[in-house]
């Protein structure tokens, strides 16, 4: 099943890999509904537009 992330903090940080020491590509006001791709501990990696994806720390958001 596809699963849904929506971001719940003001402004989420979107990186371009799993963890804090990567880049910001995006930021993701409260809100966003992004399909989750991929899961690793502490991230989620996301659809944020029909051709990017981008990592959200999976404390700023919650799965559905």
């Amino acid at each position: 099943t596809r699963q849904t992330a929506v971001v719940t903090v003001a402004d989420a940080a979107a990186r371009s890999g799993a963890g804090a020491h990567f880049p910001e590509t995006y930021r993701l006001p409260d809100g966003t509904e992004c399909r989750v791709l991929e899961a690793r501990p502490g991230w989620l990696r996301v659809r944020v537009s029909p051709t990017d994806a981008a990592w959200l720390a999976d404390t700023e958001c919650t799965v559905y």
